[in-house]
């Protein structure tokens, strides 16, 4: 099972999810710096530094010329996000600061969607929230069509789950929402947009069978 933002349970932490692996590669840098920055405040040298945290005595350096800069650092939405998924940040927590950033973070929200970090739910919310606090951004086509890639593929990988029993059933399911999605002009938007929506409601009604 997939670890999804608002679905974690103590069982779930267990599990080596991608969406986890993916969280840890995102809140370790993070965490090494600051980590850097307090050694060096608590009096230990570079070298020292290095040695303890198995990193080359240049990214002490490069780290330690911005040290206040790191250590003043507010999370970003993507740390909170990814620390969520590796269930350090609770969602009744998180949610209030993702609506703070909203505004002036939405590119690190909308990528931590596409990369399944953020349930379905949770990003309608948000996106809601988004636009009533600040006027949309231009759309960014690219973003627009590996969105409703996105959401095409994750419903595909439902019918995939379900096709053991009936997979001619499925496979023609899968196929329709290819020629659907072929079907869509690459500089339409609002097209693209539309079948995102679409797929979204088609997976949910899925998922409640």
């Amino acid at each position: 099972m997939a670890v999804t933002t608002g679905q974690l349970t103590g069982a779930d932490l267990t599990v080596d999810t991608p969406e986890m692996h993916h969280a840890r590669a995102i809140v370790a840098p993070i965490d090494r710096d600051r980590l850097i920055v307090r050694l060096r405040r608590s009096g230990a040298d570079q070298t020292a530094i290095a040695a303890r945290i198995g990193a080359s005595q240049s990214t002490v350096s490069r780290v330690l010329r911005d040290a206040d800069g790191v250590a003043a650092a507010e999370p970003t939405a993507l740390e909170l996000i990814a620390r969520h998924v590796l269930g350090q940040v609770s969602h009744e927590k998180l949610m209030p600061e993702l609506f703070r950033r909203a505004a002036t973070q939405w590119h690190e929200i909308e990528a931590a969607e596409l990369a399944g970090l953020v349930a379905d739910a949770d990003y309608r919310i948000l996106a809601e929230h988004a636009e009533r606090v600040s006027p949309p951004p231009p759309d960014d086509p690219v973003v627009v069509y590996d969105v409703m890639r996105e959401a095409a593929n994750r419903l595909i990988a439902e019918f995939a789950a379900r096709g053991r029993d009936a997979p001619g059933k499925w496979i023609d399911r899968a196929r329709d929402v290819r020629r659907r999605v072929r079907a869509v002009s690459v500089e339409d938007l609002a097209s693209q947009k539309a079948l995102t929506a679409e797929l979204h409601r088609e997976r949910e009604l899925l998922s409640g069978e």
